[in-house]
């Protein structure tokens, strides 16, 4: 059971921020070597955090003369990016870009000791967005309702797609399963492609995109979208 005290914050489930290992004093600050930044992206190369990183850092060194390097940390419900951050200095010249699976790491991993309100020093918010809960055309629900009542019908016979384990599809699917009483299979993927593959070809029924990854797809007729999640329930 996903606890509860994580699931207020995925009603807003593609929210990244920068933040520093720890806020940079004035000696530190000055005694920067070089212009470079150092962003570490706990997503993989073409996902939505990482075009969006990449688009700042972009901006950054075309107006401001930084010169940024992305990197690239997926995995482990962002545990592997958060460790890796934590390992450098304190300087300044590190910026993570949280969203919203490390806010649930420490619940989920409560073994590990993540702190992420103490580890880390809020810089800005640089994206936010909702979730989109689409079906594929082949399923005949045409509303939520419609949906549940299709759910209900059959058992355990549909299916549910999401990133890895932890991520905001994953446990607004398990939210809408206990809300609901549905009875579905959960499928995660390592990787976006192939989520999407069996999305659209139908081995999955049903899936909470991110609605930048969404809109597209709505629009051209490959999914059709039911809702969008938030914290007063399915907004149709």
């Amino acid at each position: 059971m996903i606890p509860g005290r994580i699931l207020h914050h995925l009603s807003r489930s593609v929210l990244l921020s920068f933040v520093v290992v720890a806020p940079p004093n004035e000696t530190n600050a000055q005694s920067l070597p070089s212009n470079v930044i150092h962003i570490v992206v706990p997503a993989g190369p073409g996902s939505p955090p990482d075009v969006i990183n990449r688009v700042i850092a972009t901006e950054l060194a075309e107006r401001d003369g930084w010169r940024v390097i992305i990197e690239n940390r997926p995995g482990a419900l962002e545990t592997i990016a958060i460790g890796d951050i934590l390992k450098r200095p304190a300087d300044g010249r590190a910026l993570y870009a949280m969203s919203v699976p490390t806010v649930a790491a420490p619940a989920l991993f409560p073994t590990l000791g993540l702190r992420p309100e103490t580890d880390f020093a809020p810089v800005v918010k640089i994206s936010s967005g909702s979730n989109v809960l689409v079906v594929n055309p082949s399923v005949p629900a045409k509303s939520v309702s419609e949906l549940i009542s299709l759910l209900k019908s059959q058992p355990n016979k549909f299916n549910f797609s999401s990133g890895p384990f932890g991520t905001p599809a994953h446990l607004i699917g398990e939210l809408f399963k206990l809300k609901t009483g549905v009875r579905v299979t959960h499928v995660p993927y390592p990787t976006a492609s192939q989520r999407m593959v069996d999305l659209l070809g139908g081995t999955n029924q049903f899936d909470f995109l991110t609605s930048v990854i969404a809109v597209d797809l709505v629009a051209t007729g490959k999914l059709r979208a039911l809702a969008v999640p938030g914290p007063s329930g399915l907004r149709r």
